[in-house]
């Protein structure tokens, strides 16, 4: 793959995740009229419209599409075969790259750090930690090579193995009659506050949550959001208490039995050859 085709296949696949030429020349560190010249480039040689843009939207094309997707694993399998080069004669660490949620229970990451492979004795594994779909991103762009996340989508580009299930929770200060309940309905919410993880951390858990809140008809009387479970506990500790004087108080958990809100942990790569 000649060097040039390597740029322009880069620059295309930065503009398709990012559907802005200014966010996407920042990504690359190159400037915008660089990158329109790439995408320019890029499109006159291959013959076809890969963007359809104009002065505020960039959307990808149909044909952009089935472009970007074979871009990537050229790009991937690029980086793996300069990689396998430099460690083919043993003197260089080979380096696996592994991204965890956050909510990824900690036994299972430690459990993973202790492996060590005999066929591999100079494996290292660079370990880091963000949003599970933000992980799913960089497993399809090729920065990692393996993540370990929470409720996924499936996708024909990736590989998924599932980890663990575990329920779903609720928490509650000590003092709401709630907590004195082994387990919960999601009908004992009803008409009552609400404290929820951004979007952002579980789309798809977070849509799955109102959704079946709509479809029994249950209604609560705010929603309040939080990045953290550490957020929430002090949430609720200090802001849904009766009164300031009720004194310090513990946060209980109560098990949600509700099979559709089960928190699903899973390994996701990509696959070496999607719908083959």
């Amino acid at each position: 793959m000649a060097r040039d085709e390597l740029k322009l296949m880069e620059a295309s696949i930065a503009l398709a995740e990012e559907l802005s030429f200014s966010r996407a020349a920042r990504k690359l560190r190159v400037t915008q009229p660089t990158l329109t010249k790439y995408i320019a480039e890029l499109e006159e040689r291959l013959g076809l419209l890969l963007f359809e843009r104009d002065r505020r939207t960039v959307v990808l094309t149909e044909k952009g599409r089935a472009y970007i997707a074979e871009a990537r694993l050229a790009v991937l399998h690029g980086k793996r075969a300069r990689q396998a080069a430099r460690t083919a004669g043993g003197d260089v660490e080979a380096v696996l790259n592994i991204g965890r949620s956050p909510d990824i229970d900690p036994f299972l990451v430690s459990t993973l750090l202790s492996v060590r492979l005999q066929l591999h004795p100079h494996l290292k594994i660079e370990l880091s930690s963000r949003l599970s779909s933000d992980l799913v991103h960089d497993v399809l762009a090729g920065s990692l090579d393996l993540a370990m996340v929470i409720d996924a989508l499936e996708s024909p580009l990736l590989s998924m193995l599932e980890i663990s299930r575990s329920p779903f929770y609720i928490t509650m200060p000590e003092h709401d009659p709630l907590a004195k309940r082994d387990s919960l309905t999601l009908e004992a919410m009803d008409g009552r506050e609400w404290v929820l993880f951004e979007r952002q951390e579980h789309p798809q858990l977070y849509d799955s949550i109102l959704r079946t809140a709509v479809e029994r008809q249950i209604v609560p009387t705010n929603v309040h959001h939080v990045m953290t479970a550490e957020d929430g506990n002090e949430f609720q500790l200090e802001d849904l208490l009766p009164s300031a004087d009720a004194g310090p108080e513990a946060a209980y958990a109560r098990n949600l039995l509700l099979d559709a809100l089960e928190f699903e942990a899973a390994s996701v790569n990509r696959r070496a050859c999607p719908n083959r």
